[in-house]
């Protein structure tokens, strides 16, 4: 057993008492000072409570992975994208959980990071309902597993393709038009844009 034992100075320490009767009908007792062990035991559950709220307060996704796939945490972002609650996956295996993404990239790029423990990123479509989204994943290898940052990109992805959607159909725009349209960086004395109707009239290209 343990215990926190109170000196005549009224400082205290933890010792780990084992006891034992003796032939004679004497009770032996054995102390072991276990004060340096608890206070680190004590400053490491505090270093995971620290952990555990700066994850929870992020933005990004974030789960971890032990080398089996078994889920080992999830954070509140990660509940909130993945529409599913930390204590229905913790301690599950990830393509359980998720099989939806079995076979997937997902899967693949994991199993990679795992076995070769290094760094990897990319970014995804997935299209199996109800995870039906652009992905961008960052996975960190760690000695036990690895550690996995997400974010749903879809509305960045469907505001990139409009814009490039309305500056291809402003281009169009401008090379039907019959006049010159050019543009000229006068600090770095060279051509930004011209369009179709430089080389129309002046046959510069």
């Amino acid at each position: 057993t343990e215990r926190r034992i109170i000196r005549k100075n009224g400082s205290f320490f933890y010792a780990e008492i084992n006891g034992k009767m003796l032939p004679n009908g004497m009770l032996q007792a054995i102390f072991r000072d276990i004060t340096e062990r608890v206070h680190t035991e004590n400053e490491n559950e505090q270093l995971l409570k620290i952990n555990s709220q700066v994850l929870n307060s992020i933005n990004d996704g974030f789960f971890s992975l032990d080398n089996n796939f078994v889920i080992t945490y999830f954070n509140k972002a990660a509940e909130k994208l993945l529409n599913k609650k930390a204590d229905e996956v913790v301690g599950k295996k990830m393509f359980d959980v998720f099989h939806e993404a079995k076979g997937s990239i997902f899967e693949e790029k994991y199993a990679r990071a795992i076995k070769e423990k290094k760094y990897d990123s990319f970014e995804t479509y997935f299209g199996i309902e109800p995870y039906v989204n652009w992905y961008d994943v960052r996975i960190y290898p760690q000695e036990n597993g690895i550690s996995v940052f997400f974010l749903v990109t879809t509305e960045r992805i469907k505001a990139e393709k409009m814009l490039m959607e309305k500056n291809k159909f402003i281009e169009t725009l401008i090379n039907l038009s019959p006049d010159i349209i050019y543009i000229y960086d006068l600090e770095e004395k060279r051509n930004i844009y011209s369009n179709d109707g430089i080389q129309d009239v002046l046959g510069y290209t």
